[in-house]
């Protein structure tokens, strides 16, 4: 009996060891899902926060294209106006002569050759008359790279 006595003790001593470490193991686990549980509800705002953002840059993206699309359409608009209104001063015809001739000067694109080649008769010219024409429009453009002429008696 007093050897069944001393097991009881002896467990119950070990017992009695080992319930701080289950109370402590017991909190550690506790402790651990009240974190998961934070950093669930952290990530949940997260994404909220981020949801949000994005719908509002997505509204002011929006606005701002409906804005510069308005911009773009009275800016048409008044063109549109001005072009009628210069059509009815001067007639289509010659209002479309005084565009092909704006655009023809601002393109800087000769209209009237620089040099022509040709004879005095208004036949049109020789073969040496267009060379000598391409000589001398090298050395217009290129006034540097002219041959050098000297006189040698």
């Amino acid at each position: 009996m007093a050897q069944v006595q001393k097991q009881n003790l002896e467990q119950a001593t070990a017992l009695a060891n080992t319930q701080a470490n289950v109370v402590a193991s017991e909190r550690k686990v506790a402790i651990a899902e009240f974190e998961a549980k934070a950093a669930i509800e952290k990530a949940k705002g997260d994404a909220e926060s981020k949801t949000i953002n994005a719908e509002a840059d997505a509204k002011v993206l929006e606005t701002v294209g409906a804005a510069e699309g308005k911009k773009i359409k009275a800016v048409g608009e008044a063109e549109a106006d001005v072009i009628k209104l210069k059509i009815a001063s001067v007639e289509a015809g010659n209002y479309a002569a005084i565009e092909v001739s704006k655009n023809l000067a601002s393109s800087k694109v000769p209209i009237v050759p620089h040099i022509m080649a040709g004879s005095g008769d208004g036949k049109g010219g020789t073969l040496v008359d267009v060379l000598l024409a391409n000589l001398i429009a090298k050395d217009i453009k290129n006034p540097s790279e002219a041959p050098a002429t000297t006189a040698t008696k």
